[in-house]
């Protein structure tokens, strides 16, 4: 006759705990990071567009013309869309010059070698210049819409 086996020990739950809390860890740490990453080239991508547009209105003549030698530029507004699979880029600065401030509105178009302003209106005091070829004026959408 064989002697009968000991009762197992039931298994302890920990490890199972332990197991699942890790796995959860790694699928959040692998959600955030692709996050993390989309959110990094977007800021990326917006940097690139309004340091594209300040240069294109420091190069205008009329920009010169109308504010003067500017002494500020400041990002007041940036917006990127895709149309008809081309990348898009509509950005508002306010100026200062020493021939007085008012505000630009700059399209921007993005090729292979980055973005290229095409256009831009300079308001000033009522009087608005176009330059080059402005595109239409993307509508303002409220959050609450």
């Amino acid at each position: 006759m064989t002697d009968p086996q000991p009762p197992r020990k039931p298994s302890s739950p920990v490890k199972w705990i332990a197991l699942g809390c890790g796995c959860l860890f790694l699928l959040l740490a692998g959600v955030g990071g692709i996050f993390g990453f989309l959110a990094f080239r977007l800021g990326k991508e917006f940097n690139a567009a309004s340091t594209s547009g300040q240069h294109y209105l420091r190069t205008l003549p009329e920009v010169e013309a109308t504010f003067g030698t500017l002494s500020k530029v400041e990002q007041t507004l940036v917006n990127v869309w895709v149309d008809n699979k081309q990348s898009v880029g509509f950005l508002e600065f306010a100026l200062s010059g020493d021939k007085g401030s008012g505000r630009a509105e700059v399209w921007l178009v993005k090729h292979s070698e980055g973005w290229r302003g095409v256009g831009a209106k300079l308001h000033q005091g009522g009087r608005t210049v176009p330059v080059g070829s402005p595109g239409t004026t993307p509508p303002s959408k409220k959050l609450d819409d």
